[in-house]
């Protein structure tokens, strides 16, 4: 006959520690031989959402006219993290109890995409359609180089959270088959 693990009754949050957050697994069981519910909480999210808009700033690196056909240099925008709210679900990290009195980790959430204020680049081209009456163009406040560099930690930050993602998937499977 085979065994199956019977979880405890209530809710088991474990949190492995990532590149860009904390991957964790929330457990809620009344005391049957499943959990009846599942919860995953990953921190790519934020990784995602500013490859998109790292993306759309270099599509945009040299456009000088608004959507409606007005002349204005597209404005860069920066996606604003923060630390995900206390939801109510404790966090435990296998170092945790090792110190005591921090703040336990919630990894983050997007909290809006704001556009950068920062001055345009003026380039001087008397021949463009857009320049003003002194001959400049206004150029996008948008540096390709950072942009890349950006795309690139992001990337990698997001590739990391999907091996620990997959790493945490097979131990919690070879933790399942030990009751087996």
């Amino acid at each position: 006959m085979k065994k199956r693990l019977k979880p405890p009754a209530g809710t088991l949050y474990y949190a492995v520690e990532s590149a860009r957050g904390a991957y964790g697994i929330v457990l809620t069981s009344e005391g049957g031989t499943e959990p009846f519910r599942a919860k995953f909480r990953t921190p790519s999210y934020a990784n995602l959402a500013a490859l998109q808009v790292i993306g759309h700033n270099i599509a945009n690196a040299n456009t000088t006219r608004h959507a409606d056909g007005t002349v204005g240099a597209y404005r860069r925008k920066n996606v604003i993290f923060a630390p995900r709210a206390n939801d109510g679900v404790q966090f435990v990290m296998p170092l945790d109890r090792q110190m005591p009195g921090a703040e336990p980790p919630r990894g983050v959430r997007v909290l809006g995409i704001k556009e950068d204020q920062s001055p345009f680049n003026l380039e001087y081209d008397p021949g463009h359609k857009d320049a003003n009456a002194q001959g400049y163009v206004e150029k996008p406040n948008v540096n390709v180089m950072k942009e890349m560099v950006d795309m690139i930690t992001a990337s990698r930050a997001y590739e990391a959270n999907a091996t620990v993602m997959r790493e945490a998937k097979n131990m919690m499977l070879k933790a399942l088959q030990i009751g087996r």
